[in-house]
């Protein structure tokens, strides 16, 4: 599976989330809210996995750059 941008969530959900990031609503409104997006069995819990980062994924990418970056 294709790791989903942020052209692919409704601008309401990705406002919604950017409150649950910045500490604005818990993690309860966000699911709560986030609900009413869930489409084709993708529940709000779903949706908040696909929007948190993937920490070993940067993880993965910084220790590239800096192999990269020892080359140069």
């Amino acid at each position: 599976m294709t790791r989903l941008t942020a052209k692919d969530f409704d601008p309401k959900l990705l406002e919604l989330y950017d409150f649950y990031d910045h500490g604005k609503i818990t993690k309860r409104e966000f699911v709560d809210g986030a609900a009413k997006f869930a489409v084709a069995g993708m529940t709000a819990t779903t949706i908040l996995g696909l929007r948190s980062p993937n920490y070993a994924l940067v993880e993965q990418v910084l220790r590239f750059k800096h192999q990269v970056q020892r080359l140069i």
